[in-house]
């Protein structure tokens, strides 16, 4: 016999009484799929082996895997939580898919004040640059480091990361489109503002982000998790630390 998504296979034809409900037994159980990604074209093929069992139709339902979030000449406040306090940050991004240039106006830092809010303490709002300009492109197919920055923080602190774009791809848009956090988005240069107000638009992906390193003691150490997207959160809530390397912070 053989299980796929939590049903045994094998034996097709019989079939049990349920609550008065008794269903004839089947030659062939017929399966569709909606919405399979790269992921689970890699189950269909499982399934289609299974004696008994016949794919009849699939769809994926993502013509491009991230939000089309036009970016131009807009603020986006993407929010992210660091597992390990320091003084001194270094941030990385990738445009690694992209097929064009990724125009960076600004970059500002900042503590959140509310998992769930677009609001920061202006307080602790920092300008980040990369080498010494706070302009700056990331090219095409390429990644980059921004200059280590002056940011305390504190273990399982929530940190706001706002860029303000002056272009960036409409496709191929490089990115974590699971982040289970959300992020926001105005028109205009906000990178500053205490909290997004008017038309925000919000999605629940990373634009752009692919790394925050934190300066440790030498005698620090890391818990490095390997999975799929269960691991990284998949049905759970946003902002509620509800991944699976939460559990370890």
């Amino acid at each position: 016999a053989a299980f796929a998504g939590g049903c045994r296979f094998g034996e097709i034809g019989r079939s049990a009484p349920m609550a008065g409900f008794y269903a004839p037994p089947l030659k062939r159980i017929r399966i569709g799929f909606v919405g399979v990604g790269s992921r689970g074209f890699a189950a269909v093929k499982r399934i289609a082996l299974i004696p008994g069992c016949e794919v009849t139709a699939v769809c994926d339902i993502n013509a491009d895997r991230m939000p089309q979030l036009p970016l131009k000449g807009s603020t986006v406040r993407q929010i992210a939580r660091v597992t390990t306090s320091g003084e001194l940050m270094k941030l990385k991004f990738s445009n690694q898919y992209g097929t064009s240039d990724v125009v960076v106006k600004s970059l500002h830092v900042a503590k959140q004040v509310q998992a769930d809010k677009s609001t920061i303490d202006t307080a602790t709002d920092t300008v980040v640059t990369v080498n010494g300009s706070e302009e700056f492109v990331i090219k095409a197919g390429q990644t980059i480091e921004t200059d280590p920055v002056d940011f305390p923080v504190e273990a399982l602190e929530n940190i706001a990361i706002s860029m303000y774009f002056e272009n960036g791809p409409t496709s191929n848009v490089t990115g974590h489109r699971g982040a289970r956090a959300t992020t926001y988005q105005v028109a205009g240069d906000s990178v500053s503002a205490a909290t997004f107000s008017g038309n925000v638009k919000t999605t629940t992906s990373w634009f752009f982000i692919c790394d925050i390193a934190i300066d440790m003691p030498e005698d620090g150490r890391a818990i490095v998790c390997f999975g799929d997207s269960i691991t990284d959160g998949y049905g759970t809530d946003a902002d509620y630390l509800g991944k699976k390397p939460d559990s370890y912070t």
